[in-house]
């Protein structure tokens, strides 16, 4: 019952902050703030997704596709400069897209950390920035849990 629920709550999240984003210009939102909350919790929803089915070996499977999948799409983009529309260009687009409407107000927070700290960084790479971010967080919280998990059975 956890895992449906949890999968439930993530997919509303998700959805409240696509509704909520005025994507690809998440400053122009309506509310800034809500949008910024949605987003914000989708990623804390997904990661509790993850330690729930910190047992499965499927979902990492998947996800890592999916990653794989997202790096691939965006990595050839941009050494191509674009892509020239069809099917597959729309298909490519769902891809990154499915993951960047829920990152996409962290751009601008870890662009502004990275200035704090004098760092610099060209906006060619700030996608990849977040997209390492989240996919340690996952990794980190599913081999977590899953320790925690086989702890808990001892």
């Amino acid at each position: 019952m956890k895992k449906i629920i949890s999968l439930i709550i993530f997919a509303v999240f998700y959805v409240l902050s696509f509704t909520t984003c005025n994507f690809p210009y998440p400053e122009y939102a309506p509310n800034p703030i809500l949008s910024f909350v949605f987003s914000l919790l989708t990623i804390i929803s997904f990661l509790f997704v993850t330690a729930v089915y910190a047992k499965s070996k499927k979902f990492l499977i998947i996800v890592s596709i999916y990653f794989a999948c997202v790096f691939a799409v965006t990595t050839v983009a941009i050494i191509l400069d674009g892509f020239n529309f069809s099917i597959l260009t729309l298909l490519f687009s769902l891809i990154t897209l499915s993951f960047g409407i829920a990152v996409q107000h962290f751009e601008f927070a870890i662009m502004d950390l990275f200035e704090i700290f004098n760092i610099h960084i060209s906006n060619n790479y700030d996608f990849f920035i977040i997209f390492a971010i989240i996919t340690v967080l996952f990794y980190t919280t599913f081999f977590i849990s899953k320790k925690c998990r086989k702890e808990e059975i001892k």
